[in-house]
């Protein structure tokens, strides 16, 4: 009996190619908005007491809340089974890491470059070139936090760690080896959005700005926490 080939063919994966990178794109936006809210918070919310009655208890609240979502989108959005059993191409996770694994496949990235000479077809060559660099700059990216010793590497495993046996389970025996830092979260994030800019490019030929995602997120959290802190101020005048 013949072997059976398990490699995915050429339609098959760039199929998941374009399904992955959609997802991915909401999935960044989102947690961009979240951590953009978080940093702005923790940075412009002042103590505001220390009675469970104060504005401080529902704050921290909503803080706490948005680092656990922070973290459990970065667990996500770089999710990947390491275990040669379960080839990273094959794995049906919208991920950084497994869309890496299929645009490094050279079918799919000629198909995609193919697909490149028509978006604008006077500058056909311009645009080709284009979707090869973007192509292999998002592989680039997605390689900094697969590749040993690199921070990106550090920061993804305390997440993943904290994800695993804090977030999406409570293993009473076992602890985080060491807990995530903020900075692992704005670290990640980062690369998320580098990251999502260039498959955007390279796979829809649509150039995406997520720099403006994080101005606009910022401008209307900074909106909400002048109107909290007006909002106590004048509790506090009234009482």
């Amino acid at each position: 009996m013949a072997k059976q080939n398990r490699t995915l063919s050429t339609e098959e994966a760039v199929r998941r190619v374009k399904l992955i990178v959609d997802l991915l794109l909401v999935d960044v936006r989102m947690a961009v908005t979240a951590h953009v809210t978080m940093e702005t918070l923790n940075d412009r919310i002042p103590p505001l007491g220390d009675q469970p009655t104060d504005p401080a208890y529902t704050v921290k609240a909503i803080q706490d809340a948005l680092a656990l979502k922070v973290a459990m989108d970065a667990a996500r959005i770089f999710d990947v089974t390491e275990n040669a059993q379960y080839p990273v191409e094959k794995q049906d996770k919208a991920s950084i890491p497994v869309l890496a694994a299929l645009l490094a496949r050279e079918d799919v990235e000629g198909v995609l470059v193919e697909e490149a000479r028509h978006w604008f077809p006077i500058i056909a060559e311009e645009q080709m070139a284009a979707c090869r660099r973007a192509v292999a700059g998002f592989i680039h990216t997605a390689q900094l936090v697969q590749a040993d010793g690199t921070k990106e590497r550090g920061a993804f495993i305390r997440i993943r760690e904290f994800r695993t046996k804090r977030l999406a389970h409570h293993l009473f025996d076992q602890k985080p080896d060491a807990p995530p830092i903020c900075d692992d979260l704005t670290l990640l994030i980062s690369v998320a959005t580098k990251a999502v800019k260039l498959a955007a490019l390279g796979i829809n030929g649509k150039d995406i700005d997520p720099q403006r995602w994080i101005e606009r997120d910022r401008e209307q959290a900074l909106q909400f926490c002048r109107c909290l802190i007006a909002g106590v101020d004048r509790e506090a005048s009234a009482g």
